[in-house]
């Protein structure tokens, strides 16, 4: 279970210069409209400031067909290989992220109504950003996008660019939306539902907003361009670290063999003939990509509540809530990863000198049946100095060999390994903003709140069991064997 969490407030910062006379907090959408913070504390008009500032409203969007974050996204040429679907390798499955200019999630701020979010528990494994998915879609008024970096404002995170969400004050009744998009050979396709309610006073305004969304699961089979031959330019989703996998003598400094079952069972070699023994080179290649989806199934839950009003001519209170859950029931993978723990010397019996955490690779011990009767046998193209090498036992390959590969999860009728993710957010912001009125200040904003946001990551999957593994090839598996 991971955590973030993210604290900040009591500065207070010139904001606005005032322009004419007039209260400051106009209530004509108009007004607010043209109001452009991202990327400067002064305020100015929409799209004329100095820098790139692109702001997207409602109007925009709605014409768009009401887009989810993650579809809006895509549409925007400044950002680049930004997150939202399977997030396979980054352990953020059911969350979403932007990288504006291509330089990464981490460097590119996201901003709700000008405060900062926590960075999302998936973190720790795509270097830093924060959930697009926490943000409210029906209670979201515009979209300001800096699209040049800010980190003289913001700080290193924002030195891609700044999005900031900032949420709709004109509301007043109750607003009700809904979307369904079919998706060919998706379980279901994508639908969303939402409720909002608000309400203007003569000196503020309240909004309340409950959503839901759902993806529909999208195999990487059913996509021609997502399982690729290996034959073809563009062959990722393949690694040779495999099952059948290549072996070693004990030392494991010495290739020997590769476990005969490679195009037995459907995969790709690299070159040679099914046991090219001599190198390293030679290697089964595992498609791991077939065992992947291209969307999950998910299902986000979203609340939100704000409130707005005026203290006196100079000041305004602003207040707000939020809480988001993402769930992804059963996230897709390969049977198995690359290995990377091992049991130590004192255990596998392999005279491998000990490497990181005092590991050595898994050792296949000369008295295992299966080796023995591979050595008796020693036909070709094994050689018989190979077979001699066998004499004290082999190691499995450190990088090319994994448990479980081209065969699939022996338990799932479809090879592939499950996992479920569960997220939880939420965040509370209150201040206070104004203007100073008189003196050597007069005319100048200010702004200051308090705002606490925790993200809260459960990650439930399978993993192997090192000690067990070893006793497999120790010969010592099943019932009543000791």
């Amino acid at each position: 279970m991971l955590k973030s969490r993210y604290f900040c407030g009591g500065s207070i910062l010139a904001v606005a210069l005032t322009l004419g006379a007039g209260s400051a907090f106009a209530q004509e959408s108009t007004v607010v409209e043209e109001v452009v913070v991202t990327g400067s504390f002064i305020a100015g008009t929409s799209e004329k400031a100095a820098q790139p500032v692109d702001v997207i409203g409602v109007q925009e969007l709605a014409k768009q067909g009401a887009p989810s974050v993650v579809q809006l996204v895509k549409t925007l040429t400044s950002a680049q290989s930004s997150l939202g679907e399977s997030n396979r390798y980054n352990g953020g499955a059911g969350t979403a992220s932007i990288n504006l200019r291509g330089l990464g999630s981490s460097r590119t701020l996201v901003l709700m109504n000008g405060r900062r979010l926590a960075d999302t528990t998936a973190a720790a494994y795509q270097g830093g950003g924060q959930d697009l998915n926490f943000m409210p879609t029906a209670a979201i008024g515009r979209i300001e996008i800096l699209k040049d970096g800010a980190a003289a404002t913001y700080g290193s995170d924002a030195v891609a660019g700044v999005v900031n969400f900032i949420t709709r004050k004109d509301l007043d009744g109750f607003e009700v939306n809904g979307n369904y998009s079919f998706i060919k050979d998706s379980d279901g396709g994508d639908y969303d539902a939402s409720i909002a309610y608000g309400k203007i006073f003569d000196n503020g305004n309240l909004l309340l907003t409950a959503g839901y969304r759902a993806r529909g699961r999208l195999d990487a089979q059913d996509r021609d361009y997502a399982v690729r031959p290996f034959e073809s330019v563009f062959y990722g989703g393949w690694s040779g670290s495999a099952s059948p996998g290549v072996y070693t003598n004990a030392a494991g400094t010495t290739p020997i063999f590769r476990d005969n079952g490679c195009n037995v069972l459907g995969s790709q070699e690299l070159s040679g003939t099914l046991k090219p023994v001599t190198s390293g080179g030679a290697l089964c290649r595992y498609q791991f990509s077939n065992f992947n989806d291209l969307v999950n199934e998910e299902h986000h839950y979203q609340l939100y509540g704000e409130v707005n009003f005026d203290l006196s001519d100079d000041i305004r209170f602003h207040g707000e809530i939020a809480w988001n859950r993402n769930d992804v029931p059963d996230q897709r993978l390969s049977p198995a990863n690359l290995t990377t723990q091992f049991p130590t010397a004192n255990t596998s019996g392999s005279t491998a000198t000990p490497g990181y955490n005092n590991q050595t690779r898994y050792f296949v011990p000369a008295s295992n049946p299966g080796l023995i009767a591979l050595r008796t046998a020693c036909a070709a193209p094994l050689t018989a100095a190979q077979c001699a090498a066998m004499a004290g036992g082999v190691a499995t390959s450190q990088t090319s060999w994994r448990l479980i590969g081209v065969e699939g999860h022996p338990l799932n009728s479809d090879g592939a390994d499950y996992q479920q993710i569960e997220q939880t957010q939420y965040r509370v912001s209150a201040g206070f903003n104004g203007r100073f009125n008189g003196g050597l200040l007069d005319g100048m904003g200010w702004d200051t709140a308090l705002t606490f946001m925790e993200n809260k990551g459960i990650v439930t999957t399978n993993d192997l069991l090192v000690n067990r593994i070893q006793r497999a090839f120790n010969g010592l598996g099943g019932a009543g064997c000791n």
